[in-house]
Formats: C-alpha cells, structure tokens, sequence
C-alpha cells in the first residue's frame, strides 16, 4: 500500500470508509492523536487496512491496529520533516542575505544583520521588496531553491535524527506484515492438523458390533 496523505481528509472520506464491526473497534482502544490531526482521516485509514487484510481473528486485528498506527507515524514524520523546512525559510534567508547585501553602507556586520533581517520579513510582507531579493539572488546564481537548500543546512540535524525515526517506523512496519503472515500460516498449520486429527477419529466405516 501507498503511503498516501490522508491525515488531512476531511468529511468526505468518513462517508465511504468501510466499516469496522463497533465491537472490534472497541477492541482496539483509542487512536493516538495529536490534537491537530483528524480523527475521521485515521478511522478511514484503519477501515482502508482492515479491508485489504482482512483480519479473521482478534490477534489479526490487533496487528492490523499496529500497521495503522505505524502508518500514521510515518506521515506525521514526514509532515514535520516539510514543517521544519518551512518554518525555517525566513531564517534561511536571513543568513543568505547576510552574505550577499551589497549595499555599501553595510560595511559592519551589525548593520548586515539588521538589513538582512529587516529584508527576510520584508519578503512575506512586500512583493517589491521579495522581487528585488529575487533579482539579487540571481545575480549570485541563486533562486529561491537556494533558500530551501539553506533551511536543509540550517536543521540537518534534527532531519537526520527525524530521518532515522522514519526509517525506524518503516522498517517495524514491514516486520508487522510478516508477522501477520507467519501469524496466519501457523494458524493454517493448526487449524489443519486439527481437522486431520479429527477427520482420523471419525470413520464412516461400520464400527465393529454395529451391525
């Protein structure tokens, strides 16, 4: 399955997400929610699952359970991976500005700075201003793909801790796949040498005395 990003549906996926029988759903407790995600998005997401596994037992379903949650983990990871950045870019600019301002009244640093900064606001709030910060950019061979470049640099640490949380989440989630199949295949296993076993204690042959 396609990590898609459904942490942000709204009414229109709680309307055509499978069913969950409610006593199975009471079975699985509460979803781990931030206050800022959307409960009807997960509840589709856990319908979607139990319909492509289709869960034949109580242990199945708590598996199921886990590979949702473990989903869930991993698309919230990845939006804040893009917050960051975002949220980064204003000061990925001011430090860009800092070293590229030409101005020749900037000839001490704290002057640069202030410039710098007053230019990072100026660029949500003023679309000359954003313009000729664009123009300046390019005569340095930059664009605005530079100032992401920049937040990357900026936050590459808490990325790359972010990174190995996803790469954690993916991989327990893959283990839970097989372990929903080696669940299943030791329950065939079970089930058929029950059924042996009881196919061996019954005979339609005439027990001796019958007749």
């Amino acid at each position: 399955m396609q990590d898609s990003d459904v942490m942000n549906s709204k009414s229109e996926v709680t309307e055509s997400a499978p069913k969950i029988p409610p006593e199975i759903r009471a079975l699985l407790g509460e979803p781990p929610l931030l206050i800022s995600e959307d409960g009807a998005a997960y509840e589709f997401l856990l319908a979607t699952f139990f319909n492509a596994v289709r869960p034949t037992d109580p242990i199945e379903c708590l598996y199921v359970k886990d590979c949702v949650d473990l989903t869930w983990d991993i698309q919230r990871i990845r939006q804040v991976k893009a917050g960051i950045i975002d949220v980064t870019r204003k000061e990925a600019l001011r430090s860009i500005l800092e070293s590229i301002l030409e101005e020749g009244d900037l000839e001490h640093r704290k002057g640069r700075i202030s410039k710098a900064d007053l230019k990072a606001d100026e660029w949500y709030t003023c679309p000359e201003t954003k313009e000729e910060i664009i123009a300046l950019l390019a005569r340095y061979g930059l664009d605005e793909k530079a100032i992401t470049a920049q937040a990357f640099a900026l936050r590459s640490r808490e990325l790359a801790k972010l990174e190995h949380m996803l790469g954690s989440a993916e991989l327990r989630r893959s283990s839970m796949f097989r372990d929903i199949a080696a669940y299943r295949g030791l329950f065939s296993c079970r089930l058929r040498y029950e059924i042996e076993t009881a196919d061996g204690a019954f005979s339609l042959a005439p027990q001796p005395g019958s007749l």
